[in-house]
């Protein structure tokens, strides 16, 4: 391809409990990035179909099981019919399809990474300056989805322990050219590249900073989805599967609107005790808005931007989801 692509950089972090899991950490790479998931309530603002979808990119480094069982159990004690995609299953294409399948719920646990549009100071925290980016499992080629690659709708991702790191443009360039890349989905991506349209779906985004700015949320309000939910901040993948099985609870199971799921939930999780994400809801209409539902900062970050070879790398040094 003659432009350069775009890169998206996330870092694993080592949780032990029995052993020991990768937690995907952020790392973002990119000029600009975005991502997208969804679900379904059964209140007065019923999703259209009860039928939900798990789309577990996250397995891929923080397998969690025992959540899978739970929620799925609890989606379909709610009347849901539910569909699992496990981490290899979870392509560009799989998200160019994902409108098209009729979901009223879609529960998108993937590792996310937040991104500039532009280039800042280097130690500084970016919040709601970008956009958010979601991890597929399908590993970058500079030979397929060329269009999209060229118009800026895919970016390429990458996990990178950066972990006692001293961290700078070679070691990003090495990790780079040497580990593992993977295509990233961007809002250009869900608005203007996938198929269909989504059908009163409420969004769920359970990796980081899904609603640090609203691009994302947008992207999916276009497609039809009546509501998202996502992070203002950093999540960890224990915290964040804690929280969405209260919110399962409160959104399918009790029926509640989906402001209310999220503000009990918030009441019994808190935000990520580590690095401070909060839920917050997006609603689309005139303007579009963020209906944040727990007061507090989160938490401080110290960011870095590196800018080489046509790309801006954006890095944070505390990673998670």
């Amino acid at each position: 391809m003659s432009a350069h692509p775009e890169l998206a950089a996330r870092s694993p972090r080592r949780l032990t409990t029995a052993g020991v899991l990768l937690l995907g950490c952020i790392l973002a790479a990119a000029v600009a990035a975005g991502i997208g998931f969804a679900t379904g309530s059964r209140s007065g603002e019923a999703a259209a179909s009860l039928r939900a979808a798990i789309v577990d990119q996250l397995a891929l480094t923080s397998p969690d099981q025992p959540f899978i069982d739970e929620a799925t159990a609890t989606l379909k004690q709610a009347g849901y019919a539910v569909d699992y995609y496990p981490s290899d299953q979870v392509t560009v294409d799989f998200y160019r399809d994902l409108p098209t399948r009729g979901y009223g719920l879609i529960l998108v646990r993937a590792h996310s990474g937040f991104a500039l549009k532009d280039a800042s100071s280097l130690a500084q925290e970016v919040r709601g300056q970008g956009e958010t980016f979601v991890f597929t499992s399908e590993p970058y080629s500079e030979d397929k989805y060329l269009q999209d690659q060229r118009d800026r709708r895919l970016s390429v991702a990458f996990y990178f322990d950066l972990s006692g790191v001293n961290v700078d443009l070679d070691a990003m360039t090495q990790a780079y050219k040497s580990l593992p890349r993977y295509f990233g989905i961007k809002p250009g991506f869900i608005a203007s590249s996938s198929r269909g349209k989504f059908d009163k779906t409420t969004v769920i985004l359970m990796g980081c900073n899904g609603l640090a700015s609203n691009a994302l949320a947008k992207a999916f309000a276009a497609k039809g989805a009546q509501a998202v939910v996502g992070w203002d901040d950093l999540v960890s993948a224990q915290h964040t599967d804690a929280a969405t099985e209260r919110l399962l609870t409160h959104l399918v199971a009790e029926g509640a609107p989906v402001e209310q799921a999220v503000a009990s939930t918030m009441a019994e999780v808190g935000p990520d005790p580590a690095y401070g994400g909060k839920l917050l809801v997006y609603r689309p209409g005139p303007g579009g808005r963020n209906v944040g539902l727990l007061a507090g900062a989160g938490a401080t970050l110290a960011a870095a931007l590196l800018v080489g070879a046509g790309a801006v790398w954006y890095v944070r040094r505390r990673f998670r989801v």
